[in-house]
This record gives structure tokens, sequence and C-alpha cells, in this order.
């Protein structure tokens, strides 16, 4: 039986397995559409920022002129604290106002590599325009913030991950041993069964639940079964007693007739047949009631008790 317990602990293994990879991929799937989202929505709102500026700019240039544009520019610049760049040049490039460090873009949407105070380069995500007098106006948003800000959402979703995975991994290490504690309950229950002691039922810890309703209706039929076994015992010694009675009272009075009449040989050996037959035949019940005892727990042992 050792066997068939194995292959049944070893698919519950491999059920809690199962649990644990899907928990995994659900949260994978999870965290990456919340990255994916979160960044879509970042960029978004940054070139949201980027565009709302550039029509701002745009509309002083057209209404105040490229003097207007360029003081408006200073002005920003000079604050120290705008996150964003700007960059002002005419149609051949050359830079007319604004402090960022680039060459320029092409018009539209680009990502470009300038230069801070420190002349480092860093990646800004720009939008250039062309202004109606032919020059062109670039602003520019580094995207440093927005890098560090995806690194740390990175972490913060791989921590998440980190913990809802030992999490699964502690929720099927205690689903396994909960089911394999209850099936070792049944299965010893079974093994005792097996071994003779019919009177063992199957542990009902909780009535409600699968295993009790399972065990519930398992005990019903260990309870039918002990019904119709002792149904059987007693209407297998029933029917051998009532036989073995007159096959023995057959038997005396064919042992009668040989004492009383031994001189006829040939009914000595008719009678002689005849009582070989019946105690084949009496053998027979005995062993009946021999079985009904067993099956009743008379007999504890072979060979311990001698049915006459």
């Amino acid at each position: 039986m050792s066997e068939p317990r194995h292959c049944r602990l070893g698919a519950i293994t491999r059920i809690a397995g199962w649990f644990v990879v899907f928990y995994t991929i659900a949260t994978l799937g999870l965290g990456a559409a919340i990255y994916v989202i979160g960044e879509s929505a970042l960029r978004e709102q940054l070139d949201d920022r980027i565009a709302a500026e550039s029509d701002y700019l745009a509309d002083i240039h057209r209404h105040r002129g490229i003097v207007a544009l360029r003081d408006t520019l200073q002005r920003r610049d000079d604050r120290g604290v705008n996150a964003l760049g700007y960059l002002l040049t005419d149609r051949n490039g050359r830079r007319l106002g604004g402090e960022l460090t680039t060459d320029r873009p092409h018009t539209g949407w680009a990502q470009i590599q300038f230069r801070d105070e420190d002349g480092r380069r860093n990646v800004a995500r720009a939008f250039t325009v062309d202004l109606k007098d032919g020059n062109s106006l670039t602003v520019a948003m580094e995207l440093a913030p927005e890098r560090a800000l995806r690194r740390t959402t990175a972490l913060i979703l791989l921590a998440g991950l980190g913990a809802t995975l030992l999490g699964g991994i502690i929720g099927g290490v205690w689903l396994t041993r909960a089911i394999r504690s209850r099936l070792r309950a049944m299965n010893a229950t079974a093994q005792g069964i097996i071994s003779g002691d019919m009177s063992l039922r199957m542990p009902v810890s909780q009535p409600d639940d699968e295993f009790g309703q399972l065990a519930g209706t398992l005990n019903a039929m260990l309870d039918r079964n002990s019904a119709l076994i002792e149904n059987l015992r007693q209407v297998s010694s029933g029917i051998a007693h009532d036989l073995r009675t007159p096959l023995a009272k057959v038997r005396q009075r064919l042992e009668r007739m040989m004492v009383l009449t031994p001189e006829e040989g040939l009914l000595q050996d008719e009678v002689e047949r005849s009582i070989t037959e019946i105690d084949a035949t009496l053998s027979l019940f005995s062993a009946l009631l021999r079985i009904a005892e067993v099956e009743a727990g008379a007999l504890t042992g072979c060979g311990k008790r001698r049915l006459p």
C-alpha cells in the first residue's frame, strides 16, 4: 500500500505546486500591467506638461513677438527651480534664447541629450515647434526623475512580487500539510479496517466541509457493509444449525442399522457410504459455522480453537 500512498501525496504536492505557479504568474501579470500602465500614465503626464508649456510660449510669441518670448525664457531659466529646459534657435540653428545646451532637435517629439552645469550628459524628452518667423522653440524635461521613479516603482513591484510569492509558497505548504493530515488519518482508518477491525470509522473533524462529507459517506457505507455481513453471518449460522441437526440424526439411525444388521454385507456397505457422505456434508457445515464465527470475531487466530 506504500506505493499508492506515495502517488497520492505526490498528486497533492503537484496540486500545491500548480497553485504556486498560477499564483506567481497571476502576480507577475498584475505587476507587469501596473508597471506598464503607470509608465504610460507618467509619460503621458510628462508630455502633457511639455506640450502645455510649449503652447503657452508659442502663444506669447504669436501675440507679443520674439523679444517677449526671449524675456520669458530668461525669467524661467533664472528661477532655477523649473524642471523644464528651453532652447530658442533661428532657422540656421543659432541660439537666440534658453539655456538648454544641445543641438536643435527635429520638429516634433524627440529624445535628446544635453549637458548640465557640471558637463555631464543627460537625457531629456523634448518637443520642438516651428514659429511663424522661422525660428524654432524646444521645450524639454529631463528623464532622470522619471527613470528614478520608474526604478522605485519596479523595486516596489518586485518587493510586492516577492512577498506575494512567499505568501503563495507558505499557503501551498500549509494546504499540502492540511490535506495530507486529513488523508493520513483516513488512510490509517482504512488500513485498520483492512486488518479486520470492522468497528473503525473514518474520523470526521468538520462535518460540513468536503472531507467531512466524504468521511460521512464512507462511514455510512461501512455501517451498511457491517449490517450486511452480520445478516450473512446469521443466515449462514442458522442454515448450518438447521441442517446439522437432522443430518446428525440420520447418521445416528444409520449407525444403529449397522449394529442391528451386521450380517447383511450389502446393506452395511451402503450404510457406510451414506455415513461417509453425511460426514462430508457435516464437515461442510462445520466449515460454514467456523467462517461465521471468524466473521463475528469468535476466532482470534488460526488453530487456536477447533470446532466439533
